[in-house]
């Protein structure tokens, strides 16, 4: 099923549903769940009786989680789970740095219990959103995060942004492909707005923003979600 999110989503919006989400998730006694790419928080809640593994790049951000119960330095590219370890995979803000996100995909599919489920949260490459940050090297996205929206440390050792592939097999039909010939059912699988252009402190690049959002709408026939610029997908394993 698909549920659609009308408007534009805030940040504590996307917490709600997918706690729903978590919240309504069976397991046997013990919730085991992955985070992977975890970074140095996480934003939802687990039950008493969960275990939370988490795995990241970066030992600088691991050592700042405070959530996890195991922690692993490793790539998850090639970091290796036994089979259906896990009720739960999250991976929010991260597959658009991976280089092979469809390997790392696979990897949940063998990683997940029998109606488990897997989120992922990662930015729509066909969005004007997308389109920038694919297209532009990583210094013009420290540049930005430091001088548009204002986060003078951006781009220090463990601090955003980080390198950036965003491939097209991120895009919301290619994950709906993917979940057919892996045989998993989406729970849900949207495009959304987010509140981040209303951040753009320097009304120049305000307003250049408007117009090249505008021009890629024309260009692209309005066959371009521009302003969409997120994708939210729950997908399950059937049991």
């Amino acid at each position: 099923m698909n549920h659609a999110h009308p408007g534009i989503w805030e940040f504590s919006d996307r917490v709600a549903y997918l706690q729903q989400r978590i919240d309504a998730l069976p397991h046997d006694g013990l919730l085991t769940a992955l985070e992977a790419g975890c970074g140095s928080v996480s934003h939802l809640r687990f039950p008493d009786q969960a275990h939370l593994t988490g795995i990241d790049i970066s030992q600088e951000q691991l050592t700042r989680n405070t959530m996890l119960h195991e922690k692993i330095c490793a790539d998850i590219h090639a970091h290796a789970f036994p089979e259906a370890r896990f009720d739960l995979i999250m991976c929010w803000n991260v597959m658009e740095h991976l280089n092979d996100p469809i390997q790392v995909l696979r990897n949940f599919v063998r990683w997940l219990k029998p109606g488990g489920l897997i989120i992922i949260g990662t930015p729509n490459p066909y969005s004007a959103k997308g389109f920038v940050t694919k297209f532009t090297p990583h210094f013009v996205h420290v540049l930005l995060y430091r001088y548009v929206l204002g986060k003078k440390d951006a781009g220090q050792p463990g601090t955003e942004p980080f390198p950036t592939y965003l491939r097209w097999s991120l895009s919301p039909r290619s994950l709906k492909l993917f979940s057919r010939d892996h045989g998993l059912e989406i729970d849900t699988l949207t495009t959304y707005r987010t509140p981040w252009e209303a951040n753009i402190r320097n009304p120049l690049c305000r307003a250049a923003w408007k117009g090249y959002t505008s021009l890629l709408a024309v260009f692209s026939l309005n066959q371009l979600d521009v302003h969409h610029s997120e994708t939210l997908a729950v997908l399950r394993k059937p049991d």
